[in-house]
């Protein structure tokens, strides 16, 4: 994953944590299920089994 957090990865995108967050929360609405482990204490957030599944398919 490029950005161990949702802050990082927004400002790499151009937009804001928030915005990000909440698109991020309207994809695992539609899908049924989670696609990040969020980032914890000491560690950065990660990909579930299902959203690396999602990544490859739309790679």
């Amino acid at each position: 994953m490029c950005c161990p957090t949702l802050g990082e990865a927004a400002r790499a995108l151009g937009t804001t944590q928030p915005v990000l967050a909440a698109q991020i929360a309207r994809l695992e609405h539609d899908l049924g299920k989670h696609l990040l482990e969020r980032a914890g204490r000491g560690r950065g957030m990660q990909a579930t089994q299902f959203g690396a599944r999602v990544v490859t398919a739309v790679q």
